[in-house]
């Protein structure tokens, strides 16, 4: 059927009410969701920035927290649940660090590294459990830093299966590489 009044829809709305509609739906996006959209697109780009540091030729003062942080988050992606297993938790117990002379790139790929091997070795330890079984004994990374002997420690540990002894003798070796088990 067409209308009448070429001024009014099929819908039975004139333009100025159909603008007054759009503006009252648009005025009723939530704006939480906006916010916590843009907050998690400058979260990103602060890890990203602070994980990618180009690094000079000489150390320079760096938070390792903050090193860690950026990498959990860039790594989020891989720690949300799906279909074959819940999300893996990440447990932070932070001491109260000074900053540290280093090269910050190269200590973030080594996070980056760690953490990756932490995920994928849960994964490998899931293969064989159920969603309820995981879900009973969840996947934990837990990662911890502590002042020791005018040094830090950094402990990262996962409740995955653990490594063979075939790969405990052969993980210091110069060719060694996780993918040739």
């Amino acid at each position: 059927m067409i209308p009448l009044n070429p001024r009014q829809s099929l819908m039975g709305e004139t333009p100025k009410t159909a603008r007054l509609s759009l503006k009252s739906r648009a005025v009723s996006f939530p704006k939480d969701s906006m916010t916590m959209a843009c907050d998690r697109l400058k979260n990103i780009s602060t890890s990203l920035r602070t994980f990618s540091r180009a690094d000079q030729d000489y150390k320079v003062p760096f938070n390792i927290h903050q090193g860690i942080d950026s990498t959990i988050l860039i790594l989020k992606h891989r720690l949300k649940a799906n279909k074959q297993s819940p999300d893996i938790e990440v447990i932070t117990e932070y001491s109260t660090l000074p900053q540290i002379e280093c090269f910050p790139g190269q200590l973030n790929q080594v996070f980056m590294n760690i953490l990756a091997n932490a995920i994928d070795a849960l994964d490998e330890s899931n293969a064989n459990r159920s969603f309820e079984e995981i879900q009973i004994n969840p996947n934990l990374i837990t990662i911890k830093t502590s002042l020791e002997n005018e040094g830090v420690k950094i402990t990262i540990t996962d409740n995955g299966k653990g490594m063979t002894e075939g790969v405990k003798q052969k993980i210091f070796g110069k060719t060694w590489r996780r993918d040739r088990r």
